[in-house]
């Protein structure tokens, strides 16, 4: 299955986040972002990255 992972600035230093490799191993990896602000409340805190990033991820399940 194909997956997305943005990474929200102010989640970065979570302690249970698995690094990058990690995901890679675990699942088909095609989009990990880092985001430059944001956070837990994503949707909130900066919707129009979180849905500029789910746009992107979607239209690129399209192509392949």
């Amino acid at each position: 299955m194909p997956t997305a992972v943005p990474r929200f600035a102010r989640m970065q230093d979570f302690v249970e986040d698995p690094p990058r490799t990690w995901l890679e191993r675990m699942f088909h990896l095609v989009r990990h972002m880092e985001m430059p602000h944001g956070g837990h409340f994503a949707a909130l805190e900066a919707p129009d990255l979180l849905a500029e990033d789910l746009l992107a991820f979607t239209s690129s399940l399209d192509q392949g």
